[in-house]
């Protein structure tokens, strides 16, 4: 497929909408669980990663340690850590 035919997205189809829930309904307020996870993400906060139990009986492919990416003059990833 030439790239000209693959659909851009944007950060509105990747990022859920802050008043929708996680079921996809719409409501006055978000998740709160998932609000406070985006505001300390927001705050430049450290978070703890959410591993699957599953997870632990697949052997890694790739192993990433303390990973980061500059755009530019701008930092856009922090110390990103993969197994």
């Amino acid at each position: 497929m030439p790239l000209s035919e693959i659909p851009l997205r944007t950060v509105n189809d990747i990022v859920p909408n802050s008043a929708a829930d996680p079921r996809g309904e719409t409501g006055s307020s978000p998740n709160a669980a998932q609000e406070n996870r985006l505001q300390r993400i927001i705050r430049g906060e450290w978070i703890p990663p959410e591993i699957h139990p599953e997870m632990n009986s697949i052997e890694s492919v790739v192993e990433i340690k303390d990973f980061n990416l500059w755009y530019g003059a701008k930092q856009a990833l922090f110390n990103i850590n993969m197994r």
